[in-house]
């Protein structure tokens, strides 16, 4: 699990919502200077890999976002 700051978290939401994107996977790279780069956000992305190595209820999460 890794929190960004909430500069970058920020940053993040705002382009999500110019996208009109309720959901992505986001993929970012953190430089040896600790500057975050973005590369791309997938609206349809996969995270069952990461659920499975990291056992964070990624699943779950989504469940309840689309219930609620």
């Amino acid at each position: 699990e890794y929190i960004l700051p909430i500069k970058i978290k920020m940053q993040l939401l705002k382009y999500m919502k110019k996208l009109q994107l309720n959901f992505g996977i986001i993929d970012m790279i953190v430089t040896n200077k600790n500057q975050y780069v973005f590369l791309e956000i997938n609206p349809n992305g996969n995270w069952w890999w990461i659920e499975s190595k990291t056992k964070l209820p990624i699943s779950q999460s989504i469940v309840d976002w689309l219930i609620e």
